[in-house]
C-alpha cells in the first residue's frame, strides 16, 4: 500500500509556472512525503495549497477517525460516507473554514480531518498526518467512491504569493501501514523528532482558582481565603502551582490593571502560595482581548482586521458573540513588532513578581484571520506569536487551552487535548446542568483518550480540571472515569473547585487524590 501511496498523484492549487517536485523518504519502513514548488516565472505567483498525495485505497474501510484542528473540535470515527458537515451559525470556531473550500482542495461530501487521521481497514490500518507543523495546516479528506475510498492529503499554503525564483514547501506528511497502537507510536516518535522536542516536561499537579466555581470572577478576598482553607486542612495539599485564572482584571487585554481586584497587588499572595510551598502560576489570553480595553482605544492598529478593513470578532461561538464587551473579542496581531514590545512587557512584570507557568488561553482567534502585518500563514502567524512568548519566558512553564493543537508542537509544556470539562454558569440550574455538563465532560475524556498517544512523547497533555464537589450535574461514573484516565496515563492533574467552599469530606477526597499520586 505504501508504495501505491508513493507513486500517488500530487498537485500545487493556485496558479501556474510552478516547478513541482516530491522528496521522498523513509523512516522505520513508514513513509514520508513532501512537495517542493518553485516559481519559474517573472511574476507571482499564488499558491492555495500543495496536494501532497491524492489516491484511491481500493480496501474496504470499516470507519476513518475525523479530527478536528482546535483541542474541543470534533474528535469521533466515522464511516467514509458520512460527510463533515461545515458549521454555519454556532461553534464555528472550531473547524478549519478554509477546508470547505474547492480551491483549497476540497473534496465534496469527504470526512475532513486536520492534522492526522487514523483509516481502520479490514486487515489493517493506515495512519496520516503531518510530522512539522510550524508552517501550514495540514487536512485528510476521505470519501467513498467507485472502485474504493478517495484520499486526498494537502497543506493550507492560504493563497499567499511566491515571487520569481522563490522556493517553498509544503509540511512533511507521514504515512504508515500496520498496527494501531505501533503506527501511532511512529507518528508521535517522527513528529517529536522532525519537530526537534528534546525533553516532555513531567505531569504536574496544580489549582485553578477560579473559573469552574465562580465563572471569571477573583479578587484579593477570594484568593486569600482559598489559600487560607488550603492551610488548614488536616494534612498538607500536594500541589506544585497554585494558579490566579481569568478575573483579575475587569477586561481581557489590560493585564497589568489588576489594583482595583487586588488592591495590595500580588507580591503578597505570591509570598503566601510559596509559604504553603506551591509556585504561582498566572492566565492570560496574550492576543484576544475585549473591545472596551484601554488597549483597544489606544493601539487599534494592533488588531488584526477583517476582509472589510473593520475589526473581525474573534470569538466565533454564536451569532451574539459582539453584542456584549464582556463577550466580545478582538484580536492582537501576533505578527506586529509592537505587539510583541506589548507582550514582552506584561510577561516581563509577571515574571519579575514571581509566576512561573502562563496559562495561555484563546490563541485560536489569531488563525481566523487571513491576513496579518506580513504575509504569512495562519499557522505560521500563530506559531510566531507563541515562539516570542516561549522565548520571553525562557525555562518558565507554557500551559494552552483553546488554541489549533499542531502549532503548538516543541513549544507548549502542557496541553489541554480536551474541552472543558464544564460550564460553571449552568451548574445551579437543575436539569440543564446534567445536559450540558455530562455531555461536555464524556467529549473532554473522548477527545482526550484519541490523543493520548501523543501524551510525554510531544507534550504533557492536559485533560482540565478533575471534578470533586457535587452539584455540577455530572454523573459520578463519569468524572470517576476522567479521574482514572488523567491519573493512569500520568497527565497533568488540576482541580478547579473552592476549597474555602468544600464540606470536610470533599476536602478529604481531594488531598487522598492528589496525596497518592
Amino acid at each position: 500500500m505504501l508504495k501505491d501511496i508513493e507513486n500517488s498523484s500530487y498537485e500545487i492549487l493556485g496558479d501556474d509556472n510552478l516547478q513541482i517536485d516530491r522528496i521522498i523518504s523513509k523512516e522505520n519502513n513508514n513513509l514520508i512525503l513532501q512537495l517542493r514548488a518553485r516559481n519559474t516565472s517573472n511574476k507571482p505567483v499564488k499558491i492555495f495549497s500543495f496536494v501532497v498525495a491524492d489516491f484511491i485505497l481500493p480496501s474496504k474501510i470499516e470507519k476513518v477517525l475525523e479530527h478536528g484542528w482546535l483541542q474541543c473540535s470534533e474528535v469521533s470515527w466515522k464511516n467514509p460516507d458520512e460527510p463533515t458537515k461545515e458549521t454555519k451559525l454556532f461553534l464555528q470556531r472550531d473547524q478549519n473554514h478554509f477546508s470547505f473550500k474547492k480551491e483549497y482542495g476540497y473534496i465534496e461530501n469527504s470526512v475532513i480531518s486536520e492534522w492526522f487521521t487514523l483509516i481502520k481497514m479490514y486487515g489493517g490500518d493506515l495512519f496520516i498526518g503531518a510530522v512539522t507543523t510550524a508552517d501550514q495546516f495540514s487536512q485528510i479528506f476521505v470519501k467513498k467512491e467507485e472502485g474504493g475510498t478517495r484520499v486526498r492529503v494537502t497543506c493550507q499554503y492560504d493563497g499567499l504569493t511566491l515571487s520569481p525564483g522563490q522556493v517553498v514547501k509544503s509540511e512533511k506528511i507521514f504515512f504508515a501501514v500496520g498496527e494501531e497502537s505501533k503506527i501511532k507510536k511512529d507518528f508521535a516518535e517522527s513528529l517529536a523528532k522532525h519537530m526537534n522536542v528534546k525533553k516532555v516536561a513531567p505531569p504536574i499537579r496544580a489549582m485553578c482558582n477560579s473559573y469552574y466555581w465562580n465563572e471569571n470572577k477573583i479578587d484579593d478576598k477570594i484568593i486569600n481565603n482559598e489559600l487560607d482553607a488550603i492551610e488548614k486542612m488536616s494534612e498538607h495539599l500536594n500541589l506544585d502551582y497554585f494558579e490566579l485564572d481569568a478575573g483579575y482584571t475587569k477586561y481581557f487585554g489590560d493585564w497589568l490593571d489588576y489594583k482595583d481586584r487586588f488592591p495590595k497587588g500580588f507580591e503578597r499572595i505570591i509570598s503566601k502560595i510559596e509559604a504553603l510551598g506551591y509556585k504561582p502560576a498566572i492566565w492570560i489570553s496574550p492576543f484576544a482581548i475585549s473591545p472596551a480595553t484601554k488597549l483597544h482605544d489606544h493601539h487599534a492598529s494592533w488588531l488584526l482586521k477583517s476582509s472589510h478593513k473593520k475589526h473581525f470578532e474573534g470569538r466565533w461561538t454564536s451569532p451574539v458573540d459582539n453584542l456584549s464587551n464582556d463577550i466580545d473579542l478582538e484580536v492582537l496581531d501576533p505578527t506586529n513588532d509592537e505587539v510583541k514590545k506589548y507582550l514582552k512587557g506584561v510577561l516581563t512584570h509577571f515574571m519579575d513578581l514571581g509566576f512561573e507557568l502562563f496559562n495561555t488561553d484563546f490563541m485560536y482567534p489569531v488563525c481566523l484571520a487571513e491576513k496579518y502585518s506580513k504575509p504569512v500563514t495562519r499557522a505560521q502567524a500563530l506559531r510566531e506569536g507563541v515562539q516570542f512568548i516561549r522565548d520571553t519566558v525562557g525555562d518558565l512553564k507554557l500551559k494552552s487551552c483553546i488554541t489549533q493543537l499542531s502549532p503548538m508542537v516543541g513549544l507548549i509544556d502542557y496541553v489541554r487535548t480536551g474541552i472543558d470539562t464544564l460550564n460553571p454558569f449552568v451548574c445551579f440550574i437543575p436539569g440543564v446542568n446534567r445536559m450540558i455538563n455530562d455531555f461536555m465532560l464524556e467529549k473532554n475524556i473522548q477527545e482526550s483518550e484519541e490523543r493520548l498517544f501523543l501524551n510525554r512523547v510531544v507534550w504533557n497533555a492536559d485533560p482540565d480540571v478533575l471534578v470533586f464537589r457535587d452539584g455540577t450535574g455530572i454523573d459520578e461514573a463519569v468524572i470517576s472515569k476522567h479521574k482514572k484516565m488523567a491519573k493512569e496515563n500520568n497527565m497533568s492533574l488540576w482541580f478547579g473547585d473552592s476549597v474555602a467552599n468544600m464540606d470536610e469530606v470533599t476536602r478529604e477526597k481531594v488531598l487522598k487524590f492528589f496525596n497518592n499520586v
